[in-house]
């Protein structure tokens, strides 16, 4: 993916093991923060994170419409 947001990082991953991973897939939209400022880099993920994630970092496209019951068009992973 390219690097769509130059830059980007989080003010808690400034001392984590991860910085560099995290920065470089936040700067391509992999992923992203649970704020604008905050990563929690040691919580766990969720499997609609990792799919979202997953599917980003894959370069598919979206698709409209949803087969999910519980997941509307206006949620965060769209």
């Amino acid at each position: 993916m390219p690097v769509t947001n130059p830059g980007k990082t989080f003010s808690d991953i400034v001392a984590h093991k991860d910085v560099s991973a995290i920065e470089a897939l936040a700067s391509r939209g992999i992923i992203n923060g649970k704020t604008e400022d905050s990563f929690d880099p040691d919580n766990t993920m969720t499997r609609a994170e990792f799919v979202t994630n997953l599917t980003k970092g894959l370069g598919l496209p979206e698709k409209g419409g949803s087969i999910l019951k519980d997941v509307t068009a206006g949620d965060w992973l769209f």
